[in-house]
């Protein structure tokens, strides 16, 4: 039996961040007076990732709705969410995820590059291939309310519905399904497949400082990537600087796992003379970040350990530690914790000493604890 859910939304075009041709409509009164949405990014790819959100009834989930797990389990698997949300004519389907992650408590996390968005929270996680967008037009499924279509065949008024009692399963539910079915085929997918990132522009009779003038001006993402792959392709004597500059595009379309690995190959490459520009740092550092979004711990705490020994000023030493501190910190790692206000103490200033006293008083009450 599949495991469904549907989650009440505000209606949007494409769920990929408030556009002026993409405005929230019917979210509720938070939508209304602030014409903003957590769920406006639901269908936008993060790290080949969707993350859905939709305003939870005390804020949690209530998993055994729809599998059969107890009350310590926090995320389930295989669960297909439909999205609906209402127009003029009512309530319709407007996409869905298949094979998601379903958590009984919001999950959060920061990443200030992300349309000025810095904090992101979200119920639900999928492949960005297996994130299904309708189009408008042929958005033409109406999700009734239960006063309308009658007990256990219709939403009520909580925006989560979980669609398990025995008459749903048996006689809503597999219409939906089938619809989804033959619906897919003329859905919108938003996803960054392989062969588009790895693409090589066919432009001929352009040296490489001519190319990279022209994907300086480029605003398309798939022309972007192709003119920075013909770059490297043609083996340049500034080999750092071309993938580098490959790196900062894919992180800046969130392909935070190809921007890793080319930044490491800039690394890789780097000359004596590259190894003391401002640019190594820069790389150093925008790996770091990464590797910390992403939580490849163990990788960070290396990288972190670099950036500091390389590090010129007082405020990028710092950015190191901290990072370092933070990672600890969520590890719940004294040791490591301790090692790094060891790095800290060696710099012998008071920069970011408020943070520095609250890791420090962190680590004086685990030590207590341990006794």
């Amino acid at each position: 039996m599949a495991k469904v859910v549907f989650c009440n939304i505000a209606w949007m075009r494409l769920y990929s961040g408030i556009t002026d041709n993409d405005q929230p409509k019917n979210g509720g009164a938070f939508v209304k007076e602030n014409n903003d949405a957590c769920e406006s990014f639901n269908f936008y790819p993060y790290n080949h990732y969707c993350l859905g959100y939709v305003r939870a009834p005390g804020e949690r989930l209530n998993l055994a709705r729809v599998e059969d797990v107890p009350d310590d389990v926090d995320k389930i698997d295989d669960v297909t969410v439909i999205w609906v949300a209402t127009n003029d004519t009512g309530r319709h389907i407007v996409g869905w995820y298949e094979h998601a992650e379903m958590y009984r408590y919001y999950q959060y996390f920061e990443d200030s590059i992300v349309e000025n968005h810095t904090y992101w929270q979200y119920n639900f996680k999928t492949r960005e291939e297996n994130a299904y967008i309708i189009p408008e037009e042929l958005r033409n499924f109406r999700v009734l309310s239960a006063s309308k279509a009658g007990a256990g065949l219709g939403m009520g008024q909580s925006n989560l519905w979980y669609a398990d009692s025995a008459i749903t399963k048996e006689k809503f539910v597999p219409k939906v399904l089938e619809y989804l079915e033959k619906i897919r085929p003329q859905t919108i997918q938003q996803y960054w497949r392989k062969e588009f990132v790895e693409k090589i522009a066919d432009i001929q009779g352009k040296n490489v400082e001519e190319l990279n003038e022209l994907a300086a001006n480029e605003t398309n993402p798939g022309k972007l990537f192709a003119i920075d792959n013909l770059i490297i392709s043609m083996n340049p004597p500034d080999m750092f600087k071309a993938r580098f500059q490959r790196a900062a595009d894919l992180e800046f379309y969130l392909l935070y796992d190809e921007a890793i690995e080319e930044y490491q190959r800039a690394l890789s490459c780097a000359t004596d003379a590259d190894e003391k520009s401002d640019m190594f740092i820069d790389c150093m550092f925008n790996l770091l970040r990464l590797l910390d979004i992403v939580r490849k711990f163990f990788l960070a705490w290396e990288v972190a350990k670099r950036c500091l020994s390389i590090a010129k000023t007082i405020e990028d030493k710092f950015i190191a530690i901290d990072t370092m501190l933070r990672m600890s910190y969520n590890e719940g790692n004294i040791e490591l914790v301790e090692q790094a206000l060891g790095y800290y103490g060696d710099l012998k200033t008071d920069y970011g000493i408020d943070i520095i006293r609250d890791y420090k008083k962190w680590l004086k009450e685990q030590k207590q604890n341990k006794q």
